[in-house]
């Protein structure tokens, strides 16, 4: 039977229908992010270019909140971004690039602390900066890498930057990169969760950060707000608040490695009107404060 088939088919024997209907779902995030990572390969050979995906709002994860993107698509894969990796790229690429590009439409291209040449784009939702696609990497001519004797090799092996180029490479990846996420809207609309786990997990994801309540999720489930109580805690182990808090933590953390936002202004941000509270809240989550966790991270090599 086809995936099709599978998904459009009615409730056969005594098969309950979530499962049949969570199996199709399966399946078409599958083929989806097969999908994905095959558009990736076919531009990288075709633009002569490797491809780093930064998720910053989770715009490439199913219903469940599982990535679409295969590990490597992540992380830079140059030698020369594998050989050193440490606070200076996280400050610019996941921090510089990311504000700049939250604040313009096009793309651009960056240089990083290496002399490494890259094209980024900016993918946007309703305005919204969501995620941004690298396409790189080119070295700059007669640019003297700050880098030790032993990277020289592959930083040399890269190709001259031809900003031209770079800039079309730019503009293309832009609009693979929005029909990505039309296409990722239209196949979660197709297989919109039916399960109760699977929309609740949804909801939290999606409304974390807002001014939502329980009383919001049980009107999206058509649910009393002490059955949807209930059920948060049956289905998920915690209860609500508990939740919500995991999920705004897990943004804040987020936020604290990819901005200059003082914590104040991250707890704001994700629904945490108290700093105090929010310090409070992190450390007994992660087991550290919100400013040293930042520092540490940022220094880890």
């Amino acid at each position: 039977m086809s995936y099709d088939a599978l998904f459009l088919s009615p409730l056969a024997g005594s098969e309950p229908y979530e499962i049949i209907t969570g199996m199709a779902r399966s399946i078409l995030q599958s083929k989806l992010a097969q999908e994905l990572e095959l558009t990736f390969k076919d531009t990288e050979q075709l633009l002569g270019v490797t491809i780093a995906v930064h998720d910053l709002k989770q715009a490439f994860v199913d219903q469940q909140g599982k990535s679409l993107l295969v590990m490597s698509r992540r992380r830079h894969r140059q030698p020369v971004c594998q050989m050193v990796h440490d606070h200076r790229c996280i400050d610019h690429c996941l921090g510089h690039v990311n504000r700049k590009l939250a604040d313009r439409t096009a793309p651009m291209l960056h240089c990083c602390w290496k002399q490494v040449t890259e094209a980024a784009a900016g993918l946007y939702v309703d305005q919204q900066h969501v995620a941004t696609l690298f396409a790189g990497q080119f070295r700059i001519p007669g640019a003297t890498p700050p880098v030790q004797a032993r990277w020289e090799k592959p930083y040399n092996k890269l190709r001259l930057v031809d900003e031209t180029r770079l800039e079309s490479c730019g503009r293309l990846l832009q609009i693979m990169g929005q029909g990505m996420l039309a296409k990722i809207s239209a196949t979660m609309s197709q297989t919109e969760p039916t399960d109760r786990k699977s929309q609740i997990v949804r909801w939290l994801r999606d409304h974390a950060c807002d001014d939502s309540t329980l009383e919001d999720l049980a009107a999206t489930l058509y649910l009393s707000v002490s059955r949807t109580s209930h059920l948060v805690r049956q289905l998920l182990g915690h209860p609500f608040r508990q939740l919500l808090q995991q999920q705004r933590l897990e943004q804040a953390r987020h936020l604290l490695l990819t901005t200059d936002d003082n914590t104040e202004t991250i707890a704001n941000r994700v629904g945490m009107q108290s700093p105090y509270h929010f310090n409070r809240a992190f450390k007994q989550h992660y087991g550290i404060p919100p400013g040293r966790f930042r520092r540490e991270s940022r220094n880890e090599a």
